[in-house]
């Protein structure tokens, strides 16, 4: 009886630490949808800058904003690395009619 009585206390205790660190989880969230630029940060992306397709000038002055964005937060440790980005060029634009 001692046995269960502990395993049941333990259980008690278990699922009560787990709604707190939800309670903690959700405020976490709350927090960074209602009170962080995360909403501000996507809108500078999307509409200022605009589509980054591989390779594109927005996609460069998306990895130039997110650099000084980070920088500005303080972060200790900001880089960028080096890659090599293929990208697509249109070329002249030509118009044929098959039969």
């Amino acid at each position: 009886m001692r046995k269960l009585l502990f395993h049941l206390a333990i259980l008690i205790a278990t699922l009560a630490q787990a709604q707190d660190e939800q309670k903690q989880i959700r405020s976490i969230y709350d927090a960074a949808l209602t009170k962080s630029e995360a909403y501000e940060n996507l809108r500078v992306l999307c509409k200022d800058i605009g589509a980054r397709l591989s390779g594109s000038e927005q996609a460069e002055k998306a990895v130039v904003w997110g650099e000084e964005a980070l920088n500005k937060l303080g972060l200790d440790t900001v880089y960028l690395q080096e890659i090599t980005v293929p990208h697509w060029y249109r070329g002249k634009k030509r118009e044929s009619i098959l039969f």
